[in-house]
C-alpha cells in the first residue's frame, strides 16, 4: 500500500541516517598581546612555585580546619590550625564572640521569663 508523498517507509527502531556533510573550520583569531600583557607574563611566576617559595620561607602555614559542635548552643565553630605545630590560629567565631552570644541568650530567656 503506497501512501501519497511517502516513497519508503522505515520499520520501527531503525533510524534512517542523514547525509554526512562537511562543514568548514575557520582558523580562530588571534589577538596580539600588548607589551604589558607581555611583560607581565614574564615576570610572573608559577603560582605553585611561588606557594613552595612562601612555605619555605615561613610566610605561608599549612594549615587545616577544625570544626567543632558546640552541646551547650548547637552552634558550629570553626578552628584553623598550624598543621605542623598544632597551635589554634584563628577560631570563627572567636571563643570570646561565643561567650557573649551565650551570655546575651542567657540574659533574653531571663527577661522573658521575668515578664511571664
Amino acid at each position: 500500500m503506497a501512501y501519497q508523498g511517502i516513497e519508503k517507509v522505515e520499520p520501527i527502531g531503525q533510524k534512517a541516517s542523514a547525509p554526512q556533510v562537511e562543514l568548514p573550520v575557520w582558523p580562530k583569531a588571534r589577538r596580539e598581546e600588548s607589551p604589558r600583557e607581555k611583560a607581565a607574563q614574564a615576570t610572573t611566576p608559577d603560582p605553585a612555585l611561588k606557594i613552595d617559595t612562601q612555605l619555605a620561607q615561613g610566610i605561608l602555614k599549612r594549615t587545616y580546619t577544625h570544626f567543632i559542635i558546640d552541646n551547650e548552643t548547637n552552634r558550629i565553630r570553626a578552628q584553623v590550625v598550624n598543621a605542623d605545630n598544632g597551635e589554634v590560629i584563628q577560631e570563627i567565631p572567636s571563643e570570646e564572640l561565643a561567650k557573649l552570644a551565650a551570655d546575651l541568650r542567657a540574659y533574653m530567656q531571663a527577661v522573658s521569663e521575668h515578664r511571664r
